[in-house]
């Protein structure tokens, strides 16, 4: 599904919003794992799926996002709210979309 994008333009860095959809985050991990330009954004996630991404996906190519102005504070709090290590943490939150969008 994201796949056939990704490998025909691998210099191409693919963004997968909401993990390509709450009902979807298990593809977005297989997606990831077979091409290395395809990141995941984890907003709109239940906590348990992020987990279950980060137990698969390194988190440099994880990032947090809201498309709600409003929602910023929930969607931080999945993250922060976590037992994982502050590293990981920071990576996530701040380094991985820093190092994608070139701030």
């Amino acid at each position: 599904m994201y796949i056939y994008p990704a490998r025909r333009y691998p210099e191409l860095k693919i963004v997968l919003a909401h993990a390509g959809g709450s009902l979807y985050f298990l593809e977005s991990i297989i997606s990831a794992l077979v091409c290395p330009n395809i990141f995941i954004e984890l907003s709109t996630l239940l906590p348990h799926a992020i987990l279950e991404i980060l137990e698969h996906v390194e988190p440099d190519r994880l990032m947090v996002g809201t498309d709600l102005p409003e929602n910023v504070d929930v969607e931080f709090g999945k993250i922060l709210g976590r037992s994982i290590d502050d590293e990981v943490k920071q990576t996530i939150l701040w380094d991985t979309p820093c190092n994608l969008f070139g701030s």
